[in-house]
């Protein structure tokens, strides 16, 4: 496979994998699940002084649009960075065409993220829409990361393999016809 090719099958692949990863987050949310596209704009938005904070709330309409922007830019980057990781699964899918190891996208596309939101996002890991107390609340966010996070990884590794697995049933497909081809002349 040309590096194009796996370039574009890894877009399309991660595009796919954060899709999925994007839906799952929306039900979770309507369950009352914080996730990352709730809670990440709650988080940033201790860092912003409040006399410029109120400033930009006013600039987008109120709270309401604020939250919604902040919702909607999260969900635009994590699409984007989904992208960009399945460009960089698709590039290492070529050097290792046999596959790779659960584990390590495992490792990869699920653990490491589930530590880095885990850290970054602690103060209001505690957010439950639905009453929970902070603690329970705390494993609730963390297990729908969990779930978010393997929905990303399975469907990326399985968007690859299907576009492999095309791709060889397409170059079978195109040997028999040769084969055959010469086997008439």
């Amino acid at each position: 496979m040309s590096q194009t090719k796996a370039i574009a099958a890894g877009l399309l692949a991660g595009c796919i994998a954060a899709i999925a990863m994007t839906v799952v987050m929306l039900l979770l949310g309507c369950l009352g699940v914080a996730t990352p596209l709730l809670i990440i704009g709650d988080r940033l938005s201790v860092f912003i002084p409040p006399g410029p904070f109120l400033s930009l709330m006013g600039k987008v309409g109120g709270y309401n649009h604020l939250k919604q922007l902040g919702v909607g830019s999260t969900i635009a980057g994590q699409l984007l960075v989904g992208a960009i990781g399945g460009v960089i699964f698709g590039l290492l899918m070529r050097r290792n065409p046999g596959g790779t190891s659960t584990i390590w996208t495992m490792l990869t596309f699920v653990i490491l993220p589930i530590g880095a939101f885990a850290v970054a996002l602690w103060p209001v890991l505690g957010t439950s829409y639905v009453g929970l107390p902070i603690d329970a609340a705390r494993v609730v966010t963390l297990v729908g990361f969990a779930l978010c996070f393997f929905f990303f990884e399975r469907t990326l590794v399985g968007a690859s393999n299907f576009s492999r697995d095309q791709k060889s049933q397409a170059k079978a497909k195109n040997s028999l016809l040769q084969l055959g081809a010469a086997h008439l002349c």
